[in-house]
């Protein structure tokens, strides 16, 4: 920032000065540089036709004056380049300033993103559950298992209450051949009133247990379901207001980007005191062309 200040001069001003400065310093090496102090004539041979064809320096008064002319010439358009690219360098990082560097250097504290939606499980459910209760849904669960893996189709109370009537439908089976003709018989060990009683028995305990162990897994499903939808509205209020603050941030940065881009292409170029006598020189030298 050492290169701008008020009352200066805009970077396309200070480009044509430097142009112009480059080209008076060029014309001052031109000229310094072919400096001579030998005169040169010719002449024939026979002493006629005597010419002088080059002068050589008669005097270095001047020179000083016009190497420090030079050389503030030199600083000048120096002054004028690195000025230039100091203003491109800030406008370029005015452009790509970084979000992070906008908010720590602001002391802006950002919005902390929402936590996601943790689903409630049974088993959650279940521990929320006093001695008691907890203690029956395990009960339940273990009779109506126990009871429906003994009842239930191809299970073994089914399996042997078939082999019972396929017994008084059949009690007899024959076994080989002839002579070697093995008779098995069989009869039911258990009267078929007490099967049957003992079967409806089993199936209404079986269809009352599970009917209070499905009201529970209801009441569980219901907790979880309630459970969701409440944390699922309250994650997304939390984003909605997330969402709000950090666009209200972005909002800002962008408003402050905008801003300090145009602070930035809008400085103005001053000149040093040393530089004043030889940028006036030049300035004026643009003017009457």
């Amino acid at each position: 920032m050492v290169f701008f200040g008020e009352g200066g001069i805009t970077a396309t001003e200070a480009n044509r000065i430097a142009n112009m400065a480059k080209l008076a310093y060029t014309e001052d090496e031109s000229a310094l540089g072919s400096i001579s102090f030998v005169n040169e004539s010719v002449e024939t041979i026979s002493g006629s036709m005597a010419k002088d064809i080059a002068y050589g320096t008669k005097s270095l008064k001047g020179v000083e004056e016009r190497l420090e002319r030079m050389g503030n010439l030199k600083a000048l358009c120096a002054w004028l380049r690195e000025a230039i690219k100091a203003q491109e360098r800030l406008i370029k990082e005015a452009k790509t300033y970084p979000f992070v560097d906008y908010v720590r250097n602001n002391n802006i504290e950002l919005p902390k993103a929402p936590s996601p939606v943790v689903q409630l499980t049974e088993d959650d459910v279940i521990a929320t559950f006093d001695i008691k209760k907890r203690n029956r849904y395990y009960y339940l669960e273990a009779m109506a298992s126990a009871i429906g893996d003994f009842i239930h189709k191809n299970m073994p109370l089914d399996l042997a209450r078939k082999k019972f009537y396929d017994v008084i439908s059949h009690p007899r089976r024959l076994v080989g051949t002839g002579q070697d003709t093995l008779i098995y018989s069989y009869s039911t060990s258990i009267g078929k009133e007490e099967l049957e009683n003992t079967f409806s028995e089993l199936q209404q305990k079986h269809s009352s247990y599970q009917k209070e162990l499905n009201s529970i897994k209801s009441e569980i499903l219901s907790r979880i379901s309630n459970d969701n939808i409440d944390k699922t509205r309250e994650y997304e209020d939390s984003i909605k207001e997330y969402n709000n603050k950090l666009s209200e941030i972005q909002s800002g940065y962008s408003k402050w980007m905008a801003e300090n881009q145009k602070k930035m292409t809008s400085l103005k170029i001053i000149i040093p005191n040393s530089l004043k006598t030889i940028y006036d020189e030049i300035a004026n030298l643009g003017k009457k062309q």
